[in-house]
């Protein structure tokens, strides 16, 4: 029980010493108006439900959580994306809505909109006459250089496909950053956020080097407890947004479900069926549901340190050309008061 507390709904305890805040109401919905423009790196932590705000040095005696600052830049942390990579969004489609409150944020190696939404580009090109898609946003820099690092200087794949090797790969192509820098409430071991990944890559690209990335990066001074052996330490390259094998978050993920069997594909194959396809493009031209894929609602999670000041940066970019796109929502951010294990989960 101090100020730096985050309010732990239903426990009959003022964790937080302020009597101002419900032990049995949830916090106000802070989602901004969706298709607003232009989009503000605070719009879209607010769409994620991230609502309290800080400053690095609040007064004492007890440091309050919050939001210290955001920031929406490339993956190489310079400049700005263009504006229609990123959004805050009320549905994508017409089965996928929020998590939680009104609206959810949105990065994209293309458009971050849903078909019909203003500015909305097709995420690849069709077949027919005048199926022109693509979204250029006509920008390139240097991949997560710490991330590669961690890699040997070359994209992961997984281990059954070919790794990404070559200056085209090391280039992130049409990129989206989005870097929040937050401090931890004090009863808080660890956090959750939804996530949800669409791929214009999937069926023809699996297991292709070159694919649509999405990171989750956390910077923590979190390190397991000696005395607990299931606990692992966080990945050595920060990503956090990986499958039960490591793998990251692009066509090839082992949570990519929401689909059109392809032929040949292995019985169970896109257990999630086509429904979250409907209405957002992603699943191809005309209304046809066989040409992209995705994943349903996932929940990822990591463990904190109480009352330290972490660094999460969610990055999307296009590795080899600027042709063929990504999106990925991310809604309904939350602090636990229990550990959590690092991943991906449904």
């Amino acid at each position: 029980m101090n100020q730096g507390a985050f309010e732990y709904l239903g426990n009959g305890v003022d964790d937080d010493c302020n009597p101002a805040t419900n032990d049995m109401v949830a916090v106000a919905d802070c989602s901004p108006t969706a298709l607003t423009t232009p989009t503000s790196a605070m719009d879209l932590v607010h769409a994620m439900d991230l609502c309290q705000a800080t400053t690095e040095n609040p007064p004492l005696p007890q440091k309050t959580w919050g939001v210290i600052d955001a920031t929406l830049t490339r993956a190489d942390g310079t400049s700005a994306p263009l504006d229609l990579q990123a959004g805050v969004l009320a549905s994508f489609g017409t089965n996928v809505l929020p998590k939680k409150g009104s609206s959810f944020a949105t990065l994209s190696s293309g458009t971050a909109r849903g078909q019909g939404d203003p500015g909305y580009v097709h995420p690849q090109n069709g077949s027919a006459p005048g199926q022109t898609g693509n979204y250029n946003a006509g920008t390139q820099c240097s991949a997560p250089t710490a991330y590669l690092a961690a890699h040997g200087g070359v994209l992961p794949n997984p281990a059954s496909c070919p790794a990404c090797t070559g200056a085209n790969c090391t280039t992130a192509y049409d990129s989206t950053r989005l870097r929040i820098r937050v401090r931890v409430p004090t009863n808080a071991k660890s956090f959750s956020y939804n996530l949800k990944f669409y791929s214009a890559e999937y069926p023809e690209f699996v297991c292709n080097a070159y694919n649509d990335f999405f990171l989750t990066l956390l910077t923590s001074s979190w390190v397991p407890d000696p005395n607990i052996p299931t606990q692992v330490p966080l990945p050595l390259d920060r990503n956090i947004a990986t499958d039960s094998q490591g793998n990251t978050l692009s066509v090839n993920n082992a949570f990519l479900d929401v689909c059109f069997p392809p032929l040949g594909a292995p019985p169970g194959a896109c257990p999630e069926g086509t429904l979250d396809l409907v209405g957002n493009g992603m699943g191809g031209w005309a209304g046809n549901l066989k040409d992209g894929g995705g994943t349903a609602w996932l929940t990822n999670e990591a463990p904190v340190v109480p009352g330290e000041t972490i660094e999460l940066e969610f990055i999307m970019w296009d590795a080899g050309d600027h042709n063929v796109d990504s999106v990925a929502l991310l809604d309904k951010f939350k602090w636990q008061v229990d550990p959590a294990a690092v991943g991906l989960h449904q």
